[in-house]
């Protein structure tokens, strides 16, 4: 009998313990705070992306309430406040403030589309984090990285080696057809540029090759200045993009300059875009057979 008292008496103050501890009153009741999620749907991005430079990507988050209500919102770019020309909120139809605060019925809980314009350097990593503050201070977040690269390019499908092209006034042909890929005469319909041919006027035989190119049937020429481009090189320029930036840094010409070893020329004739550059030039001062010798590389439908 005094055994089972002890047991019992054991027994009991366990549970003593138990219920004294469990009801502590000095214990802070669990307060919740908001939540903040991504809402997986077409056309938002919900997760770490990979994105052109200046490219808009879209997202849309849902803010949920807890024990308060929500308060205001914000987007920060690597943990500051992203600049306000930077995204637009549902479109437009709410005020881009950073932070913004929640009113109305969206104090209770809301769901909003963001579009940011993404950064415009390709290489560069960025974390953007939607934050949620409720009335109580506390917060919740959702983030996601963005990174940015360098757009798909096409590779070019065409290249002419060691193309001669002869003083127009001479015997030889001193045109070039770039979409066959043949000389032609300098009259030629089918010619996209062509030599200059002689000075007339010139004091002696020695000075009357022009020594110059022009474009003829359509066709258009620039001389761009190539050094606007970092590394640009005939041999570095692999596609059409990059030779399209190249023609953008120069305007239109009648004819090329007077011509050297080295020198680089464009040509667009229809939906081809070409990169020509000088690798020989062979003066005759006593006849017209003095001729030039190209490579040509570019891109044609």
């Amino acid at each position: 009998m005094q055994k089972f008292f002890y047991q019992f008496a054991g027994l009991a103050l366990l549970l003593g313990l138990f219920v004294t501890t469990s009801c502590d009153p000095t214990e802070p009741p669990v307060v919740l705070g908001p939540e903040a999620e991504f809402v997986s749907e077409s056309g938002y991005l919900d997760t770490d992306a990979e994105l052109q430079a200046g490219e808009v990507f879209n997202v849309k988050v849902k803010f949920s309430i807890g024990d308060s209500q929500l308060k205001s919102a914000s987007i920060l770019e690597d943990g500051t406040s992203l600049a306000t020309d930077k995204f637009t909120i549902n479109g437009g139809a709410l005020t881009s403030n950073n932070p913004f605060l929640l009113l109305g019925a969206d104090k209770d809980g809301q769901t909003y589309e963001f579009a940011i314009t993404a950064h415009d350097v390709v290489g560069d990593v960025t974390t953007y984090t939607f934050e949620v503050t409720d009335e109580a201070g506390k917060t919740a977040e959702v983030s996601l990285t963005i990174t940015i690269i360098a757009p798909p390019t096409t590779e070019l499908n065409t290249f002419y080696t060691a193309v001669v092209i002869n003083n127009a006034d001479g015997p030889d042909k001193g045109g070039y057809d770039l979409d066959a890929g043949v000389n032609t005469s300098s009259s030629s319909t089918d010619a996209d540029f062509r030599d200059r041919g002689i000075d007339l006027g010139a004091p002696s035989n020695d000075l009357n090759w022009i020594q110059k190119i022009e474009p003829v049937n359509g066709a258009v020429l620039r001389m761009p200045d190539f050094s606007q481009i970092d590394g640009f090189t005939f041999d570095s320029a692999d596609n059409k993009e990059l030779l399209e930036t190249a023609w953008d840094k120069g305007t239109d010409m009648v004819e090329t300059t007077k011509l050297a070893i080295g020198d680089m020329f464009m040509i667009v004739q229809g939906s081809g875009i070409y990169l020509i550059k000088v690798t020989d030039v062979n003066v005759t001062p006593n006849d017209n057979h003095d001729t030039y010798t190209l490579d040509i590389k570019g891109y044609k439908e």
